[in-house]
């Protein structure tokens, strides 16, 4: 995107705001209008899991890296982008976007089409989206089955879905590493404007799962109110495998700091 990325443990992530995205989310919807031969963006966010994922997976590291923006949905990313030297402007999360995005859609008059979540979940929150926003166009929405991405007749199906409603902007909601992967196999033959990566902003939005307060995001510790909702699913998450963000983080300063002294 033409700007120097924040490197934080072997991701680079863009040191961007809320409005430049929905900036640059804007001008793809018009090159595409257009008739520009240009590839639809792909925005993904990187939180603690998925960077302790990514130093593990170097492939999965690629996968985010490739991204035209890469979020920081995460206040220990935030963090860590100061005690490395290169700030970040602040946490970027996926469920502060979407309405921010829908916002900017109804007023504009571009299309967004939700893809992900349980069955009846991305239809519900299009509707309390439609409802908190007039005027937005919502092109359409699906709920893929469990393991779509291994059925060539399910691929078929959403690509088929998604030429019928010609959508501007893609909300795509299917967890990571899922979400990113569809997204770069897809995007060369879209003919839209933009794929998001919105992990599970759906279910908030519907209200499935509650945000954490204001202030526990704001503090870092929205983890514990999730893992609080959700212990069997999340526990071993937080509190096992992604101790290890506490070592990528300590080794990440300790060469920058030698970087300095050289």
């Amino acid at each position: 995107m033409g700007r120097d990325r924040v490197e934080i443990c072997g991701l680079f992530v863009d040191p961007i705001t809320f409005s430049d995205i929905l900036d640059h989310i804007e001008r793809a919807i018009a090159g595409r209008r257009a008739g520009l031969p240009v590839q639809p963006l792909a925005l993904f966010s990187a939180n603690v899991d998925m960077l302790v994922k990514a130093s593990r997976d170097p492939v999965f590291a690629e996968e985010l890296n490739s991204a035209d923006i890469l979020m920081a949905d995460g206040m220990p990313l935030v963090w860590l982008s100061g005690l490395l030297g290169t700030p970040l402007p602040g946490r970027l999360a996926g469920s502060d976007l979407v309405p921010l995005l829908a916002e900017r859609a109804a007023a504009r008059g571009f299309s967004l089409f939700l893809l992900g979540s349980a069955p009846g979940v991305a239809a519900n929150a299009a509707e309390l989206l439609a409802a908190r926003y007039p005027g937005l166009r919502i092109a359409g929405t699906l709920s893929p089955p469990l393991a779509f991405e291994k059925s060539a007749r399910e691929l078929a199906r959403i690509r088929e879905t998604l030429a019928a409603a010609a959508p501007d902007v893609v909300l795509v909601g299917l967890g990571a590493p899922k979400q990113e992967r569809w997204i770069l196999a897809e995007r060369a033959s879209a003919r839209v404007a933009a794929f998001v990566a919105v992990g599970g902003t759906f279910d908030l939005l519907t209200e499935r799962r509650r945000r954490a307060p204001p202030l526990l995001q704001r503090i870092g510790m929205e983890w514990m109110w999730r893992m609080a909702q959700e212990p069997g699913r999340l526990g071993r998450r937080y509190l096992i495998e992604d101790a290890p963000i506490f070592a990528l983080g300590a080794r990440a300063i300790w060469r920058r700091l030698r970087e300095g002294r050289q």
